[in-house]
């Protein structure tokens, strides 16, 4: 809570953000887009987890199947069994 409002969740820094510049029409805007979901994909953070879904359905079908590893992980049992645990 800051100034009488509540924050955000933590997530994926600039969740929104990223969203908004895989839409993009420029090749090389989603291929930053990746390289940063390939920086966080390790983490299963659930919000992380939640927030680069919603980064990776943005992206060009094509350009979201060379993320399936980093959403495998995110999707895996056992990296959910660990986020819950962290978020609590």
């Amino acid at each position: 809570m800051s100034n009488g409002r509540l924050s955000p969740a933590p997530g994926l820094a600039g969740g929104q953000f990223l969203v908004r510049m895989a839409s993009s029409s420029r090749e090389e805007t989603r291929k930053f887009v990746a390289r940063a979901l390939r920086a966080v994909g390790s983490s299963t953070i659930l919000t992380f987890s939640n927030d680069g879904l919603e980064v990776v359905a943005a992206l060009p079908a094509a350009e979201a199947a060379e993320l399936i590893d980093v959403v495998e992980n995110w999707l895996t049992p056992e990296s959910a069994a660990g986020s819950r645990r962290r978020t609590r």
